[in-house]
């Protein structure tokens, strides 16, 4: 199982809170649900940017198709003649 996330938090706390049953996260419900299942947690970039981590995020989430990340609401970008926007 994979997930992807961005944080600007303590990553260990952020760990922490995705592994809390009592919690909503994807990977919570998961870890509730399939009490065997074990999580491989690590950084696959530091980015302090708010802007550039979302983005990292969404790069990786593309690249990688994690099972967890379920998509909520999305955007579609459009183009705008002075530059780009999400509508």
């Amino acid at each position: 199982m994979s997930y992807i996330g961005e944080t600007s938090r303590n990553f260990e706390f952020r760990v922490d809170e995705h592994l809390d049953r009592n919690k909503q996260s994807e990977p919570a419900r998961h870890v509730k649900e399939n009490l065997s299942h074990a999580f491989e947690w690590r950084t696959l970039t530091i980015v302090q940017n708010w802007h550039r981590r979302r983005i990292n995020e969404a790069l990786h989430s593309a690249a990688y198709c994690p099972v967890l990340n379920r998509q909520v609401k999305s955007f579609e970008p459009t183009r705008f003649s002075k530059g780009i926007g999400i509508t």
